[in-house]
């Protein structure tokens, strides 16, 4: 009975956590959807928003990946551009 028991608790743990595990594994910024899940994630509403907030946040963070690999590019574009340069220098 005991052993049932501390399964059914880590089972329900989990699933209690599960907007957090998400937010967490998509590498999001975790901090208000933890709040929120562990503050109001008993109302069912609350998990939802935890739920909704792991999930909508990787947008932002999506962005800002795009937007550094773009600088890179721009960056390894210029730096392509003044060997090119110094390459036509040379030949003459």
């Amino acid at each position: 009975m005991r052993t049932l028991f501390a399964i059914l608790l880590a089972v329900l743990t989990i699933g209690y956590l599960l907007p957090t595990s998400i937010a967490l594994v998509r590498r999001v910024p975790t901090g208000l959807c933890f709040f929120v899940n562990l503050l109001l994630g008993w109302t069912i509403v609350g998990w939802i928003a935890a739920l909704v907030l792991a999930c909508r946040e990787r947008v932002a963070a999506a962005a800002e990946e795009v937007a550094a690999a773009n600088e890179r590019t721009a960056a390894a574009e210029r730096r392509n551009a003044e060997l090119q340069a110094q390459l036509a220098r040379l030949r003459r």
